[in-house]
């Protein structure tokens, strides 16, 4: 990926797939088991009120996932201009 690709929009960082053996896809598979293991044994209203609780913790993710990378990209360009400025 280049910045040229970031800035025609060519290529954003989630369009990088994990590699299907991962931790990251093991971990999203048992997740994904427990979950519907765990609804199936809720009323309708408490797999309202579940459904709601997933939502508000993925729009978190979301909202830390993307202040994380920006600051990831802040800190590249403070290092990059470190070292363009002589620094250790």
């Amino acid at each position: 990926m280049t910045i040229k690709d970031i800035y025609h929009g060519n290529r954003v960082p989630i369009d990088v797939r994990f590699d299907k053996d991962s931790k990251y896809v093991g971990l999203s598979k048992e997740w994904l088991k427990l979950h519907d293991e765990f609804k199936a044994m809720l009323t309708d209203e408490q797999n309202k009120l579940f459904n709601k609780l997933c939502d508000i913790q993925g729009e978190q993710t979301t909202i830390s996932d993307e202040r994380s990378y920006k600051q990831g990209f802040r800190d590249g360009a403070e290092l990059v201009l470190d070292i363009l400025n002589g620094g250790d």
